[in-house]
């Protein structure tokens, strides 16, 4: 079944373009004209995919993605003429998973939309078929949800795979060569600086002080460990809890 892609961009020609590139590319794709008409469209699509624009009259892009976090799990890539480094950090902070800019490389864009949609898929090397917990965490595979302390904190994809990597390897540090290349998965060129806004927002989310993380720490210049704060030793294993009654 073809993969279903929302774009949502005020500007027609832009629609026309990318419709033909998808839908040539087999994707089955609906267009929405702005920020409300895009959000109506996610509920009667349910798309796949979400690709956004910033600048756009009444909602813009950075209202709809926080939006979109709370009725999609779906990826969204930010596609647009704004390619300042603080406004690519500002994208990624949104909670978008990727930021393409315009003009756009038709090759480069599919791979990513590619590469997020494998992303999204359920796969027994990241997630499992339990619901799992590390002391105060819990992790939900299927709803994309964490609960700290008994309150859900909704994540985006690719925060989600982010701590999901990292937890269950909780004690163990990890590169950011590593991360790149098991949660990106290597298709398209990523750098550091992304990492680090993702581990970030994960903060943000889920630390009381993101500033002196519990859960996420760093060592500087090589990578991140998770860290049980229950657990008086390194490289806890999980506990699985099984959703059967």
């Amino acid at each position: 079944m073809a993969k279903k892609i929302l774009v949502i961009d005020d500007e027609t020609q832009t629609c026309d373009v990318l419709t033909l590139l998808l839908e040539g590319a087999g994707y089955k794709v609906t267009v929405a004209y702005s920020g409300r008409e895009g959000l109506e469209a996610v509920r009667d699509s349910q798309p796949d995919l979400v690709l956004l624009d910033i600048m756009m009259p009444g909602m813009n892009g950075w209202q709809v993605c926080r939006h979109l976090l709370e009725i999609t799990n779906a990826p969204i890539i930010m596609l647009t003429v704004k390619r300042e480094p603080e406004e690519i950090v500002r994208g990624l902070q949104a909670g978008a998973d990727d930021y393409v800019t315009k003009p756009w490389s038709n090759q480069e864009l599919l791979a990513r939309i590619q590469a997020a949609l494998r992303r999204t898929c359920i796969s027994p090397t990241i997630t499992e078929e339990l619901i799992c917990s590390w002391g105060a965490l819990v992790s939900d595979p299927f709803n994309r949800e964490v609960s700290i302390e008994g309150k859900k904190v909704r994540l985006t994809p690719t925060e989600f795979r982010l701590l999901t990597y990292l937890a269950r390897r909780s004690g163990r540090l990890v590169t950011y060569d590593e991360l790149l290349a098991q949660v990106w998965g290597g298709e398209v060129e990523r750098d550091i600086d992304c990492l680090r806004w993702h581990i970030h927002n994960l903060r943000q989310k889920i630390e009381k002080d993101p500033s002196h993380p519990r859960y996420l720490r760093g060592k500087h210049g090589v990578g991140y460990r998770f860290v049980d704060p229950g657990q008086r030793h390194q490289g806890p294993r999980p506990t699985a809890v099984n959703q059967s009654p």
